[in-house]
C-alpha cells in the first residue's frame, strides 16, 4: 500500500536511524565520505536491531533477498533501510521518467533516505547531504517525503513485514 495515507510518523525506529546518521558524520573527514547502507528493525518483542548492509550494485539483489529472508525469520513488526543516494525531481516538461539517470542528470541532489515499513504504513524520511570542499559531507534537516515507495529495498522490507 503506498498511498498519502499509509505514511507514518516519525517513530523511535526513525529517530534512532536519524540520530545514529548525524553521529556518524562525525567521524567523517574527507569530502568523499559516506554513510554506510543499514538495516534498522524492530521485532514484535520490541527488540530493536541494527544490521550494517554493504553491497555493490551487482550485489543489491542478494541484499534485498537477504533483508526479506531476515525480516521473516525475526518476526519483524518495524523496518527501516538507510542509505546515500541521487534524487532528481522531475519537472513538468520531462515526458518520460524512465529516461532521467539521477546519477548523470545535473539537477540531481543528494540524500540520506530512510525507507521505513509496518505492518501498516511505508514512508520516506529524506536528509539532504551537503558536500564540503575541505571536510566530511554534513547532513541537513529530516522530512518525510510526500512519495510514491517503490523500488528493489522497499519491496525488501515489505515482503519481509508482511
Amino acid at each position: 500500500m503506498n498511498t498519502a495515507e499509509s505514511h507514518a510518523p516519525i517513530t523511535d525506529l526513525v529517530t534512532l536511524a536519524y540520530r545514529g546518521a548525524k553521529a556518524v558524520q562525525t567521524g567523517f573527514r574527507a569530502p568523499t565520505d559516506d554513510w554506510q547502507p543499514i538495516l534498522f528493525f524492530t521485532t514484535a518483542e520490541g527488540r530493536p536491531h541494527i544490521i550494517a548492509a554493504p553491497h555493490t550494485d551487482h550485489q543489491k539483489q542478494a541484499t534485498a533477498d537477504a533483508i526479506t529472508a531476515l525480516l521473516k525469520r525475526s518476526h519483524a513488526v518495524e523496518a527501516l533501510w538507510l542509505s546515500s543516494a541521487w534524487e532528481v525531481v522531475p519537472e513538468a516538461t520531462d515526458t518520460d521518467l524512465s529516461d532521467i539517470r539521477p546519477a548523470r542528470d545535473p539537477r540531481r541532489r543528494e540524500t540520506l533516505v530512510l525507507v521505513h515499513v509496518g505492518i501498516d504504513f511505508a514512508a520516506v524520511h529524506r536528509a539532504p547531504i551537503e558536500r564540503h570542499r575541505e571536510c566530511g559531507p554534513t547532513l541537513g534537516e529530516l522530512t518525510e517525503s510526500d512519495c510514491y515507495i517503490d523500488g528493489l529495498m522497499s519491496t525488501a522490507l515489505r515482503r519481509g513485514i508482511g
